[in-house]
C-alpha cells in the first residue's frame, strides 16, 4: 500500500459576529501505511509527514484510525499507548515547532480490560484524547473496546 498526503487549504471555520472569518486554515489528511505493532517505526513514518505537511503551512494534519500500531484490533492491548507516552515525543515537539495540531490514532488505555480505539490530539503545548464511542460491527469482540463496555 503507498502512503499519501492530501492537502485542503483555506478552509473557512470560524465566523466573527460581523460575519467575515475570523481565520482560514490548511488542513492535511495522511493516507500513511503502518507497520503492526511497531510503535517507534510508525511515529517515525509520522513525523516524516509532519514534516512535509509544514513546508506546506498545513496548520491540521490528521492520520487513519490505530495509525501508530497498525489497525490490528486483536493486538491493541499490547500496543496501547497513553498521550503522555515517551515514543510520542517527536510528534509533540513538532506540533509546538510548527504551530501544527496533529491527530494519529492508537489504541488508548480505558477503565477496563480493553483498550479504547482513539485519537491522540497534539497543538502547541497541549495533549488531549479522544475514545472511539461506537464499533464497527467488524470491529466488535476483536480486541478493543466500547465506550458502554
Amino acid at each position: 500500500m503507498s502512503s499519501s498526503l492530501r492537502i485542503a487549504t483555506k478552509v473557512e471555520w470560524v465566523r466573527s459576529t460581523e460575519g467575515n472569518p475570523v481565520r482560514a486554515f490548511t488542513i492535511a489528511a495522511a493516507q500513511s501505511s503502518s507497520k503492526k505493532g511497531a510503535v517507534e517505526a510508525n511515529v517515525q513514518t509520522h513525523t516524516e509527514f509532519v514534516r512535509v505537511a509544514a513546508e506546506h503551512n498545513v496548520d491540521l494534519i490528521v492520520f487513519p484510525e490505530l495509525s501508530l500500531a497498525g489497525y490490528e484490533p486483536e493486538i491493541a492491548r499490547d500496543t496501547t499507548i497513553a498521550v503522555d507516552d515517551a515514543r510520542l515525543l517527536p510528534l509533540k515537539e513538532q506540533a509546538e515547532r510548527f504551530d501544527m495540531t496533529i491527530v494519529v490514532g492508537a489504541p488508548v488505555p480505558s477503565s477496563g480490560e480493553k483498550p479504547h480505539i482513539g485519537a491522540l490530539i497534539f497543538d502547541a503545548g497541549n495533549a488531549s484524547v479522544y475514545a472511539k464511542q461506537f464499533l464497527h460491527p467488524s470491529d466488535s469482540g476483536r480486541g478493543v473496546r466500547e465506550e458502554d463496555e
